[in-house]
């Protein structure tokens, strides 16, 4: 460059040309340069070429079913007699029929139905959840997880788990939190996680083939949830619904998503997000769900609880039994 532009025999014009072209490209490179350099250090990112292949593997996505078929889809007819009975022997209810429907309301309710529960004054609130649990039973249905490839095919028979949410009771498979939103935790504690996690959660890997999971035996119209292993479903959760009799078919992609292991040694503030075994502390005046794990959606519920809390001075009974809190009693 600088021969072309001492050089006596180049035309001025040419020269003034090289020069600005030279001065145009030293600060194209260094206005680049400086913009990578901001970004890196404002966003630093690491490339790598991924070479095990066993990271490949990963948890099958969590399925929880809701039955949508209206007042005593989730009840047995001969439970509820026999839970009616038993509350009018104890709480000295003339009324059998009011008790019955009482139960079945109850136990079917979702914090849309709440004002349908008739309001029967003598039970407390803190029965509500022993109600649900022994009247409540478990669809007769079946969910078979099978892994194909060209070596051999494996089937994996998972328990469903039954988890209370804001839409009632529900039943879950593949998830490692839904069992600690059910009235059995709350009454056994870890000895009820412990009988409700089955055979632990079903792993696939991309060199399995085809790999799907299969609803058999549905008895009536319910509403899908499909979301990860560490998760439950809420009122903001995309579903699925599908009516009694019909088949249905979904088909989802898994996203990779890796976090370097030595996050887990920042704080939860710095790194924005809770791994599951962060549960959150129940702040000043803040309820807090009796559940010893972190998830986003149970964040939510918990804030929708304290709302509750704050308009009533109660909980619905459908967020479980809140850290020194007490459930809500009456309409």
């Amino acid at each position: 460059m600088w021969h072309v532009c001492t050089d006596r025999r180049r035309h001025p014009a040419e020269r003034v040309l090289w020069a600005a072209l030279v001065v145009l490209a030293w600060y194209g490179a260094f206005s680049v340069s400086v913009s990578r350099w901001r970004r890196y250090q404002d966003t630093p990112t690491v490339t790598s070429l991924e070479r095990d292949y066993m990271a490949w593997n990963t948890t099958f996505p969590a399925i929880t079913v809701c039955p949508t078929g209206g007042p005593g889809s989730r009840v047995r007819p001969e439970l509820a007699d026999e839970e009616a009975q038993r509350l009018a022997r104890e709480f000295r209810v003339q009324n059998e029929s009011l008790l019955r429907e009482f139960v079945e309301r109850l136990s079917d309710a979702s914090l849309y139905t709440l004002p349908d529960i008739p309001n029967v004054s003598a039970i407390p609130g803190d029965r509500f959840l022993g109600i649900i649990e022994r009247v409540t039973a478990p669809w007769n249905f079946a969910v078979v997880a099978s892994l194909a490839s060209d070596m051999a095919t494996a089937t994996y028979k998972p328990d469903l788990v039954p988890t209370l949410t804001e839409l009632g009771m529900c039943y879950s498979f593949n998830s490692l939190v839904a069992a600690y939103m059910s009235p059995r935790y709350w009454r056994l504690g870890a000895a009820g996680v412990a009988d409700g996690r089955g055979h632990g959660l079903l792993e696939v890997n991309p060199m399995d083939g085809s790999v799907f999971a299969q609803l058999s035996g549905l008895p009536g119209a319910y509403q899908l949830f499909v979301h990860g292993p560490e998760e439950v479903p809420d009122l903001q959760s995309p579903f699925l619904t599908s009516p009694e009799g019909q088949f249905k078919r979904l088909e989802v992609s898994a996203l990779a998503v890796h976090t370097a292991p030595a996050a887990r040694w920042l704080r939860p503030e710095h790194r924005r997000c809770r791994f599951m075994d962060e549960p959150l502390e129940p702040g000043a005046g803040a309820p807090r769900l009796a559940a010893p794990v972190y998830s986003y959606a149970l964040c939510r519920k918990a804030c929708r609880a304290g709302v509750a809390l704050r308009a009533c001075e109660c909980v619905p009974h459908l967020y479980g039994p809140m850290c020194k809190q007490r459930l809500l009693t009456g309409w």
